[in-house]
């Protein structure tokens, strides 16, 4: 008998997925926080950043070019620091160019649901794309969704 598999919530799907790309975009980066020793002391842990991206819709949740390497004290501090979050930007535009933040902010507000199998061969195409890239992101011209 075959076993039943639960489908995931789409925010448990993100979430898992996450992991996954992670050490993807730490490596892109350096393993490095992109605004080190600006205003804050770097804490001792790296996440990505989602910016300018908003991530309730989730178009651009897996978009490379919206994740930046931060530590999760600058992560935390974007929040409530304009200065951090305008600097996280900064990394954003001189990584991806001059003109990304709207496209990205205008593709953020797009309503995407996610399939696993889509995530996956998504992540797989990042892994290889990043062996010899610094920026972008693969397949924009094949991926509608994340089309400027």
């Amino acid at each position: 008998m075959k076993k039943k598999t639960k489908k995931l919530s789409q925010a448990k799907l993100l979430k898992k997925y996450e992991k996954v790309l992670k050490p993807i975009i730490l490596q892109r980066d350096n393993h490095r926080c992109a605004v080190s020793g600006y205003r804050y002391q770097c804490g001792p842990y790296l996440c990505m950043d989602h910016r300018p991206a908003k991530r309730g819709k989730h178009s651009t949740f897996f978009d490379p070019r919206t994740l930046t390497t931060v530590c999760t004290i600058h992560n935390q501090q974007a929040e409530y620091d304009p200065f951090i979050s305008d600097a996280i930007l900064a990394v954003v535009r001189r990584r991806e160019g001059q003109d990304i933040i709207e496209t990205l902010e205008r593709l953020s507000r797009n309503i995407k649901k996610w399939q696993e199998d889509e995530i996956v061969s998504w992540i797989d195409e990042c892994r290889e794309y990043f062996k010899v890239a610094k920026t972008g992101a693969p397949g924009i011209v094949k991926r509608p969704f994340l089309k400027g």
